[in-house]
């Protein structure tokens, strides 16, 4: 299965990570154990802040930006 998250408002709140950030990674880590993609959709302009986040969460799936 393919997962895409959303960055604002999702995996970043206000423009910071979320305090629970280490839980989120945790639980992305376990899914991508269970064989599941995960990346990221948002209509933000592909630039450091995007891969900045994709690698922060350690995914491992497609990188959708600008829609």
């Amino acid at each position: 299965m393919v997962i895409l998250f959303d960055i604002d408002e999702t995996l970043l709140i206000e423009g910071e990570y979320p305090d629970n950030k280490d839980n989120i990674k945790l639980l992305m880590t376990d899914l991508m154990k269970k064989g599941h993609v995960l990346g990221i959709c948002t209509f933000r302009p592909f630039d450091e802040n995007v891969r900045g986040v994709y690698k922060e969460y350690g995914l491992n799936g497609p990188l959708i930006t600008e829609g």
